[in-house]
C-alpha cells in the first residue's frame, strides 16, 4: 500500500475504504489483498500490513458484498485490536469497525455493542448513522432492562434525527423507536408507527405495524359503548390482514375479539373469554340489533381461521365455541366447544347453587346433560325466563335423539310462540321441531302412519300454524307425504307452508335460506310427479342464488338437491358436459356428509347404482348388485318400490338374455302395475317397457301399440310444458324413437301404426303451442314469498286427455281427405335409413293409400353430405363465405335430384307433366334444401315438374287456418323496419305497394324517407290474426336473425320478435293471412329439424294460412326484387304454392317475359341483365301452409 502509516498517525479510515471501493483499481486491490492475505495467514503481517490488509477486504465487500470478505476483514481487525495498545486511540476506530461487520453478520451481542460503543465515540455526524443503528439492534435482543431500553431510546431517537427524510432506513428506525416508546409513551408510539405505515411497501413489515397499531390503539378505549379507538383499532388490525402475507392466530383472533366487543363493549381488551354473563350479553344485543348478527358472523369467520393455525389455545377455543353457539343459536355443540364453554359455566353454577338461571346455562353447556337435569331445569326455571325456550329445544332434542317424537313436538311446539320473532334462540327450537318431524317421517313406513304424524302436529297445534317453525314442520311433513304419494295437493300445501313460514321470520333470519331450499326441493319432487320443467328450471334459479350464499356454498345438502335437480335438467335438452356437472356435484355433496348421516345412507344406493351403470361392463353379477340394492333397507319408504324394482330387473335381464320370456312376462305385470300406480294418463318408460316385453315374446302387434303409447305419453309431457324452449327439451329426441317404431311397422306390413308413429313425434313444440292449453298465470311477485308454478297447465292435459283427437295425431283418412281439400297429389315422409330399415318415403294419398317408396341412396350417404352442407352454410351465416357453401348447395341439390325427388317425382307424377307433393324430411334430411334439388348442368330443377310444399307434419296441414276469399282486402306491408338499412327492400316493398296493393298499410322505413308509422313488435302482432287490424296479407320485408336456440330466432323491428313470442300468442280461429317473409333465414332452424321450429313456421301457428320464408340468407338486391314482385304478380292468376313455383321457373327462363304491368324501368332493364338461374338466388324460399 502507497498509503501507510507515517509519523505514528493513522490514515482516514473510511476514505480508503470508499476510494479502494471504486472499480478503476480494482486489479491493484485484488492483487494487494493476494499478498497481503498470505502474510496474515503466515502470521507474518504487522500492524499496518493487518491495517491495509482490512481497509482492502471492506473495500471489496461494499463493492461486492460477499460474506467471505467481510468475514475476514473482521478476523484481520480482530487480530489488529488485539495487537494495538490499550490506549491506542486508532484501537476505538477498529473496535467500531470489527462491531458493524459482527453486527451485519447477525452476531448482536453485548461484547458487540461494547465494540460498537468505542466507535461511536470517535464518530461524529453522518457517521454515527451505521455504529447507532447496529447498537440499536444490540440493545433490542431480548427482553431489554429498564436502563438498555432508555439507552435505545435515545440511540434510536438520534440516529432518527440523523437520517434524511427521503432515506430507506427511516421507516424501521420509525418502528424500532415506536416498539421501544410502547410501553411508557403510547401516544408518540402510535406517532411513529402510523408514519411508518404510510412509508412502507406492502408486506410483512407493514402488517406488524398495522396489528400493532391496533393493539396499542384499542388499550385505551373506554370499557361501555362503542368508541373511535375501538373503530380505530378495528380498522388497523383489518389493514393487517389486508397485507398479502401468511396472517398469525393472533390477529384473526384479534379482529375477532374487536368485533364481539361491539355486542360485549365492557369485555376488557383482548378478554372475549365467554362466561354465562358474556352468553347472556350476547343475545340480548342480538335481540335488540339483529343487524350485529353480520358482526358476530365475521367475528366466528376469524375465530375458525385463528383455530385452525392455534388449535390448542383455550381463549380461542372458548370464544369460538360460544360465540357458534350463540350465532347458530344452538346449544347443542360439539364436545370440544362445550367443554371449552362449559368450564365457565360450571365454576358459576357451583358459585351459585340458588340461580336457576346458572344451572340451566351449565345444562346448556353441558357435553350430554341427563333428561331429569333437563326438565327439573326447566320447571325450576320461571314460565317467561329467557332462557327457558334453550331448555326446551335442548329437551326436545334429547328427545328426538331417544326417539320420542311425538313428546318431543309437544315440547318444542308450545315454546315457540313465546319467543320473540328476531330471537336467534328460535332456531334453536325450530331445528330441535324439524328433527323431531324428519324422525317421526322416518319412522311412519306408509300413507296411514304419514297421516298420523300430520294428526299429532295438529294436536300439538290445534289452531293450525301459528309461527314459522310449525310452518316449516307442516311443510315437510305435506312434502314427503307428496313424494310418496305422488300427491300435488301435498306438494301444494308444503310449498304454501314453507312461503307462510318466510312472510312470518325477519328478512334477515338465517332459517328464511333454509326456507328457500326446501320450496326448491319440493318443487323438483313436484317435477316427478308433473313432469313440467318450470319447477327444475326454478328450484334451479333459488339453488344458484343459494350458492352465492357462502353459508350454502358448499354444503352438501345444497350440492346434493343442486346435483340432482342438474341431473334430471340434464336428460332434456343438455349436454354431457352438463351430465358430467351434475355428478361432480353429487359426488361433492355426498363425499361432503358424516359417515354416519341418514341421508348418506339413503343417498348411498343410489350414487353407488349410477356408478353401476356407468361402468364399462354390464352383466349378471352387476345386474344382480342392482336388484340388491334396489330392494335393500333404504329404499323401504318409497311407496311402490317393488314395481318399480321388478320393472327395471325384467329389463335388465332382457338386455342381457333377449329371449327371456320369464323376464319379459315379469316386465309386463310390473309394468302394469307401475302404469296404475302413476294415476296420469300413461308413463312413457311404463308403455317402452311393455314393447319390449312384446317383443320378446314375439307379439309384435301388442309391442307396436305399446311404442305407440310411449310416445303418446311423450307428446303428453311435451303439451305440459308452459314454455316453447322446455317444450322443445322435453320432445327432442323422440322423432328418432318414433322412426324406429315406424320402421318396424313397415317392416310387418302396418302403414297406418307408421303414421300414426311419425305424427306422433313431428312438430310436438308446435303443437303444444296451438293446443288451446292454458298458460301459467304471471307469479306474485309482491312480498318475499317464492313464486310457485301452478298446476293449471297440467290440469288441462288431464282434463283432455280422453278427447278425442288431443293425444291422437291425424288417421289416414284424415290426411287424405286433407290432401284432396288442398289440392296436393301425395304427402311423402322422406325417411332416412335406421337401425330398423332402409331409407325410403313413406307416402300418403289423396285416395287413403299408403305405399313405401325405398330410396337405396338414402342408406347412410346423406349423413356426411348434409353435415358438410350444413358447415359450409353456417361459415357462410357467421363468416359470408359464400362460396364454399354455394357449392356445397349445387352438390347436395344434384345428390337430392338423382336419390330422392326423380324416383319420388316419377312414382307421384305417374306420367302427368307436374306433381304437387308436401314433403315431410325427417331427421338430418330436414336440412336438405329439396326445393333447390336438380340437375345444374341440365337446368332440369325440381320446380319444373313439381309444386313443392313443406310441412311440419300432417296435423299442421290439417291445422293450418284457411286463407281469406281475397287477400288484397287489408293488405300492410312493412318495409326494412329495423337494424342496418336495406336499399332494394324499400324498392322492392315500393313497386308491391304501387303495382298490387295501393291500398296497403305501410309500416317502417320506406324508398326516399316517406315518413311512416315505425314497426314495433306491438305493430306486427296486431296485424296477425286475434290482433286489433288483421291483415288479409303481410309482406315484410327487412332483417330475421336465426338463432342457436330456434325458439330465439327473431324479426328485427323496432325491437324483435320472437319465435317464443309468436308461439305464446292464442290462437285465433278463422281465415288467416298470406305473409311473405323477405329477410334472411326466416325458414331456417339449425337443429331440432323433427321438431321444424322456424319463424314461417311459428306464424303459421299464430294464425296465418300460407308463409313464403327463406332457408338461407338472402341478399339485398334487385334479384330478390324482382323475386318478391313476380311472386305477388303470379298470386293473381294461380294458388299460392304454384305462384313460388313459377316465380321460379321464371328466374330459370333464358328470356324473362310476364313482367307485371307498370313495373319500373331500371327493374324491367335489370331483369333482363341480371343473371338469376343461381340457385342461390331462387330456390331461397319455401312454400308452408295452404
Amino acid at each position: 500500500m502507497d498509503d501507510a502509516m507515517t509519523d505514528g498517525e493513522w490514515p482516514d479510515w473510511r476514505a480508503h475504504v470508499a476510494r479502494f471501493a471504486e472499480p478503476e483499481g480494482a486489479a491493484d486491490r485484488d492483487r494487494d489483498i493476494e499478498a497481503l492475505t498470505t502474510a496474515y495467514y503466515a502470521d507474518e503481517a504487522d500492524e499496518e500490513q493487518l491495517d491495509g490488509l482490512a481497509v482492502l477486504l471492506l473495500a471489496r465487500y461494499r463493492a461486492h458484498g460477499a460474506a467471505a470478505d467481510r468475514d475476514t476483514a473482521a478476523a484481520v481487525l480482530d487480530r489488529l485490536l488485539t495487537r494495538l495498545p490499550q490506549d491506542d486511540p486508532y484501537g476505538d476506530v477498529v473496535a467500531g469497525t470489527l462491531g458493524e461487520l459482527l453486527a451485519e453478520a447477525g452476531t448482536c451481542t453485548p461484547e458487540v455493542a461494547a465494540l460498537l460503543e468505542r466507535g461511536l465515540a470517535k464518530c461524529e455526524g453522518h457517521e454515527r448513522i451505521a455504529p447507532l443503528y447496529f447498537h440499536a439492534i444490540c440493545l433490542s435482543a431480548g427482553t431489554p432492562a429498564e436502563e438498555t431500553l432508555q439507552r435505545l431510546t435515545g440511540d434510536l431517537g438520534e440516529l432518527l434525527g440523523l437520517l434524511p427524510e427521503d432515506h430507506p432506513m427511516r421507516p424501521e428506525v420509525m418502528i424500532r423507536l415506536a416498539d421501544s416508546l410502547a410501553g411508557g409513551d403510547p401516544g408518540q408510539a402510535i406517532t411513529l408507527y402510523e408514519q411508518a405505515w404510510q412509508r412502507m411497501d406492502p408486506g410483512p413489515g407493514r402488517a406488524q405495524v398495522a396489528a400493532n397499531l391496533s393493539v396499542l390503539i384499542e388499550a385505551p378505549a373506554p370499557r361501555t359503548g362503542i368508541s373511535p379507538e375501538l373503530e380505530a383499532a378495528e380498522r388497523w388490525i383489518r389493514a393487517a390482514l389486508a397485507e398479502p402475507v401468511r396472517h398469525s392466530a393472533e390477529r384473526h383472533a384479534h379482529l375477532a375479539f374487536l368485533l364481539i366487543r361491539r355486542l360485549m363493549p365492557a369485555l376488557p381488551p383482548g378478554k372475549a373469554m365467554v362466561t354465562p354473563e358474556g352468553l347472556k350479553a350476547f343475545s340480548a344485543a342480538l335481540r335488540e340489533r339483529p343487524e350485529l348478527r353480520a358482526v358476530l358472523a365475521e367475528a366466528v369467520d376469524h375465530l375458525e381461521r385463528a383455530e385452525r393455525l392455534a388449535p390448542d389455545d383455550v381463549r380461542i377455543n372458548g370464544t369460538l365455541a360460544g360465540a357458534r353457539m350463540v350465532l347458530s343459536g344452538c346449544p347443542v355443540a360439539t364436545a370440544e366447544q362445550l367443554d371449552a364453554v362449559h368450564r365457565h359455566t360450571a365454576r358459576v353454577a357451583a358459585q351459585h347453587p340458588d340461580l336457576p338461571q346458572a344451572r340451566a346455562l351449565e345444562l346448556l353447556t353441558a357435553r350430554d346433560p341427563a333428561e331429569e337435569d333437563l326438565r327439573a331445569a326447566v320447571a325450576a326455571l320461571p314460565a317467561q325466563d329467557a332462557l327457558r325456550p334453550q331448555l326446551l329445544a335442548r329437551l326436545g332434542t334429547k328427545l328426538q335423539a331417544a326417539g320420542a317424537a311425538a313428546e318431543a313436538m309437544r315440547v318444542l311446539v308450545p315454546a315457540l310462540p313465546a319467543l320473540p320473532p328476531d330471537d336467534p334462540v328460535r332456531a334453536v327450537a325450530m331445528a330441535a321441531l324439524i328433527g323431531a318431524v324428519l324422525d317421526g317421517v322416518r319412522l311412519h313406513t306408509s300413507r296411514a302412519e304419514l297421516d298420523r304424524l300430520a294428526e299429532d302436529l295438529r294436536a300439538v297445534a290445534p289452531d293450525g300454524p301459528q309461527d314459522a317453525a310449525t310452518h316449516l314442520a307442516w311443510g315437510v311433513v305435506h312434502a314427503v307425504r307428496g313424494i310418496w304419494a305422488s300427491s300435488r295437493a301435498d306438494f301444494d300445501t308444503a310449498t304454501a307452508s314453507f312461503n307462510r313460514a318466510i312472510d312470518l321470520l325477519p328478512a334477515t333470519d338465517p332459517n328464511v335460506a333454509g326456507l328457500r331450499y326446501a320450496i326448491a326441493m319440493t318443487m323438483v319432487d313436484r317435477f316427478s310427479v308433473d313432469k313440467d320443467l318450470q319447477y327444475l328450471d326454478d328450484a334451479l334459479e333459488i339453488f344458484d342464488e343459494l350458492a352465492g350464499d357462502p353459508a350454502w356454498a358448499e354444503s352438501s345438502a345444497l350440492l346434493i338437491a343442486r346435483g340432482v335437480a342438474r341431473l334430471a335438467r340434464s336428460l332434456y335438452g343438455k349436454t354431457d358436459q352438463d351430465r358430467r356437472t351434475a355428478m361432480d356435484e353429487l359426488a361433492r355433496g355426498f363425499a361432503g356428509l358424516p359417515d354416519g348421516s341418514p341421508i348418506r345412507r339413503g343417498l348411498a344406493p343410489a350414487m353407488d347404482a349410477a356408478e353401476t351403470l356407468s361402468g364399462s361392463r354390464f352383466g349378471p353379477a352387476e345386474l344382480q348388485r342392482m336388484i340388491d340394492l334396489a330392494r335393500g333397507p333404504e329404499t323401504e319408504l318409497i311407496e311402490g318400490r317393488y314395481p318399480v324394482v321388478d320393472l327395471v330387473a325384467g329389463l335388465l335381464r332382457l338386455e342381457l338374455f333377449p329371449g327371456d320370456q320369464v323376464a319379459a312376462r315379469q316386465v309386463l305385470r310390473a309394468a302394469a302395475d307401475f302404469d296404475q300406480r302413476t294415476g296420469r294418463f300413461g308413463d312413457t318408460f311404463a308403455h317402452a317397457a311393455t314393447a319390449r316385453a312384446w317383443w320378446a315374446l314375439g307379439r309384435p302387434d301388442e309391442a307396436i301399440r305399446g311404442e305407440l303409447a310411449a310416445l303418446r305419453a311423450r307428446l303428453a309431457d311435451g303439451l305440459l310444458q308452459t314454455r316453447a324452449s322446455r317444450s322443445l327439451a322435453v320432445t327432442r329426441d323422440t322423432a328418432e324413437d318414433a322412426l324406429g317404431t315406424a320402421s318396424r311397422a313397415l317392416a310387418g306390413g302396418r302403414d297406418a301404426a307408421a303414421v300414426e308413429a311419425l305424427e306422433l313425434a313431428r312438430g310436438m313444440t308446435l303443437y303444444a303451442a296451438t293446443a288451446g292449453l292454458p298458460d301459467e298465470p304471471a307469479p306474485d311477485s309482491s312480498g318475499r314469498t317464492i313464486p310457485v308454478p301452478t298446476d293449471v297447465r297440467s290440469g288441462a292435459v288431464i282434463e283432455r286427455a280422453a278427447e278425442p283427437g288431443f293425444l291422437d295425431p291425424p288417421t289416414v283418412p284424415q290426411i287424405a281427405a286433407a290432401l284432396r281439400d288442398h289440392g296436393w297429389d301425395a304427402l311423402a315422409y322422406l325417411l332416412p335409413s335406421s337401425a330398423g330399415g332402409h331409407g325410403r318415403a313413406l307416402l300418403v294419398r289423396p285416395d287413403g293409400t299408403v305405399r313405401t317408396l325405398p330410396l337405396p341412396g338414402l342408406d347412410g350417404e346423406e349423413v356426411a353430405r348434409v353435415r358438410a352442407y350444413e358447415r359450409a352454410h353456417q361459415r357462410s351465416l357467421s363468416l359470408d363465405e359464400r362460396a364454399p357453401w354455394r357449392a356445397a348447395l349445387l352438390d347436395l341439390g344434384a345428390w337430392a335430384w338423382r336419390v330422392v325427388m326423380e324416383p319420388l317425382l316419377t312414382e307421384i307424377a305417374a306420367g302427368r307433366p307436374l306433381a304437387r307433393v308436401v314433403l315431410v324430411p325427417w331427421g338430418t334430411l330436414g336440412a336438405v334444401p329439396w326445393q333447390a334439388a336438380g340437375d345444374p348442368a341440365s337446368g332440369g330443377y325440381v320446380c319444373r315438374r313439381a309444386v313443392i310444399s313443406f310441412a311440419v307434419s300432417a296435423r299442421q296441414l290439417i291445422r293450418t287456418a284457411p286463407p281469406f276469399p281475397d287477400h288484397h282486402a287489408r293488405p300492410a306491408i312493412v318495409a326494412d323496419p329495423g337494424g342496418a338499412r336495406l336499399r332494394w327492400c324499400r324498392w322492392e316493398c315500393d313497386e308491391l305497394s304501387r303495382l298490387f296493393y295501393s291500398s296497403a298499410r305501410r309500416f317502417g322505413r320506406w324508398k326516399g324517407d316517406e315518413v311512416t308509422p315505425v314497426a314495433t313488435p306491438a305493430t306486427l302482432l296486431d296485424l296477425l290474426p286475434g290482433g286489433t287490424w288483421p291483415a288479409t296479407l303481410l309482406h315484410f320485408g327487412g332483417h330475421a336473425e336465426s338463432t342457436q336456440s330456434p325458439v330465439d330466432a327473431k324479426l328485427r323491428l323496432a325491437g324483435e320478435v320472437t319465435v317464443g313470442q309468436l308461439l305464446a300468442r292464442p290462437r285465433a280461429g278463422g281465415p288467416g293471412p298470406l305473409v311473405v317473409l323477405s329477410a334472411c333465414t326466416s325458414d331456417f332452424t339449425a337443429e331440432d329439424y323433427d321438431e321444424a321450429l322456424t319463424l314461417a313456421t311459428a306464424l303459421l301457428a299464430a294464425g296465418a294460412s300460407t308463409v313464403i320464408g327463406s332457408r338461407w340468407g338472402v341478399e339485398d338486391d334487385a334479384r330478390t326484387a324482382l323475386l318478391m314482385v313476380m311472386y305477388h304478380a303470379f298470386l293473381a292468376t294461380c294458388d299460392r304454392a304454384e305462384a313460388l313455383r313459377r316465380t321460379q321457373v321464371w328466374a330459370l327462363a333464358p328470356r324473362r317475359e310476364d313482367l307485371p304491368p307498370g313495373i319500373s324501368a331500371g327493374l324491367v332493364r335489370l331483369a333482363f341483365e341480371l343473371d338469376l338461374a343461381d340457385p342461390v338466388i331462387w330456390a331461397a324460399f319455401t312454400h308452408q301452409g295452404r
